[in-house]
C-alpha cells in the first residue's frame, strides 16, 4: 500500500486526526461525478490477482474419465497490473494521458508426475502501445462518449510508439477505451447523510478490473495473455455512509462496501495441449467474488479521493469443443480459488 493510501485511511481513522464535518453544515452532501475545468487528476490503479486451480475433470463423448487417469493437477498464477493516468477536465471533456502501463504474471503449472511429465514454471510482462498517449474524451447527450488521440503524429513518436501503431490501428485503440475511473455507478442518485445505506450494481466493478477498458495489452508470452472476448458482472453491493471528515481542507466521504457478484468471462481458445483431443474449444469462467473495502469520495471536487477493495474468489473454469468439428468431444473443468485486491488513489492540483 503507497503513503497515500495510508495516509488518508489513517487519517478518517483516527481519534483525533480528522475534523468531522457532520453538524457543521454538512449533514447531507450529494455524491456524484463533476466536471471541474482546469483541474488535473493524476490517479494510480493498482491490482494484484491470486488464482490457485485444481479439481481438474474431464469428459470425452459425454463419459467422464476416471480421476486416476489424469493428473494431479495444480495452477498457481500471480499477476500484478499498475497504471498511472493523467486527467485534465475541460467542460463536457476530458484529457487522459497514459503515463505508465504495466502488467506481469507469474505461473506455476505442477502436473503431480503424471506419466512422469514435468510441470512449468514462467513469468511473463506486458506493455500497452498507450503507454505515453494522450486522448481526449468528448462528451454528449446521455452517455455518449467520443475518443480521439491528442498527441504528436505516429510519425513523430519514438520508434516503439510506431511499431505499436501497425500493430494495432488507432481506431482499434479508441474504440476500446473508456473513461470512468470513479466507480461512480456506486453512488446514490439523492443527497445522503451518515449512517445512510444502499444497493448499487457490482457491475461499476468493471472500471477496476479493466481500468480505462481495453489498452491492447502485448505479452512478452502469448500463453499469459489472459485477455477474454466478453464478460458479465452480475449482482449488487451494499453501500454504507460511514463518515465525513475534512482531510487537508477538503472534505471526504467514508464508504463501506461489501457484496458478493459472480464474473462469467468466455474466450476463445484451442485444444492445443490436450493429448487425447484437439481443435478449438470455448472456455467459460463463472467466478463468485466476496467483496469488501472501504472508499474515500472527494465531496466538493466529485471525484474518487481513494479506494481499497478485496475480493475473495472461489469459481470454476469450464472448456468445452466447439461443436462441428472432427473427434471425439472433450469437455473440462477446474475449480479456482483465490483473492484479489485493488488500490485507486488520486491527487489533484489546479
Amino acid at each position: 500500500m503507497n503513503t497515500l493510501h495510508i495516509t488518508l485511511f489513517a487519517t478518517l481513522a483516527g481519534p483525533s486526526a480528522h475534523a468531522p464535518l457532520a453538524g457543521r453544515g454538512l449533514d447531507e452532501v450529494v455524491l456524484r461525478p463533476r466536471s471541474e475545468p482546469a483541474v488535473t487528476l493524476t490517479r494510480t490503479i493498482e491490482r494484484r490477482s491470486e488464482w490457485n486451480g485444481s479439481d481438474l475433470t474431464v469428459s470425452m463423448d459425454g463419459q467422464e474419465v476416471p480421476q486416476e487417469y489424469l493428473p494431479d493437477l495444480t495452477l498457481d498464477i500471480v499477476s500484478e497490473q499498475a497504471l498511472e493516468v493523467l486527467d485534465v477536465r475541460r467542460e463536457r471533456a476530458l484529457d487522459r494521458t497514459f503515463v505508465a502501463l504495466s502488467q506481469e504474471a507469474r505461473v506455476a503449472l505442477d502436473l503431480g508426475g503424471y506419466m512422469g511429465q514435468q510441470g512449468e514454471e514462467f513469468e511473463a510482462t506486458a506493455a500497452s502501445p498507450l503507454e505515453g498517449r494522450a486522448v481526449q474524451f468528448s462528451f454528449g447527450e446521455g452517455d455518449a462518449c467520443e475518443a480521439r488521440f491528442v498527441d504528436a503524429p505516429e510519425s513523430a513518436r519514438p520508434k516503439e510508439a510506431q511499431d505499436a501503431g501497425v500493430r494495432a490501428s488507432e481506431a482499434k485503440l479508441l474504440a476500446g477505451l473508456r473513461p470512468g475511473l470513479d466507480l461512480a455507478g456506486w453512488l446514490p442518485s439523492d443527497s445522503v447523510a451518515v449512517g445512510a445505506r444502499w444497493e448499487a450494481p457490482a457491475a461499476a466493478l468493471g472500471e477496476a478490473i479493466d481500468p480505462c477498458g481495453e489498452l491492447a495489452w502485448q505479452w512478452s508470452r502469448p500463453d499469459a495473455d489472459g485477455r477474454v472476448d466478453s464478460s458479465e458482472i452480475a449482482g449488487d453491493v451494499a453501500l454504507e455512509f460511514v463518515a465525513l471528515a475534512e482531510v487537508d481542507g477538503r472534505a471526504l466521504a467514508e464508504l463501506r462496501v461489501s457484496g458478493t457478484f459472480v464474473l462469467t468471462t468466455k474466450r476463445a481458445t484451442d485444444l492445443a495441449d490436450v493429448p487425447v483431443a484437439d481443435g478449438t474449444a470455448t472456455e467459460t469462467r463463472a467466478v463468485n467474488h466476496t467483496l469488501s473495502g472501504q472508499i474515500l469520495w472527494d465531496v466538493a471536487g466529485g471525484h474518487l479521493s481513494s479506494a481499497e477493495l478485496t475480493s475473495d474468489i472461489d469459481g470454476l473454469a469450464s472448456t468445452v469443443k466447439d461443436a462441428g468439428q472432427e473427434g471425439p468431444d472433450y469437455a473440462s473443468t477446474m475449480r479456482f480459488t483465490g483473492r484479489e485486491v485493488w488500490h485507486l488513489a488520486t491527487s489533484r492540483e489546479r
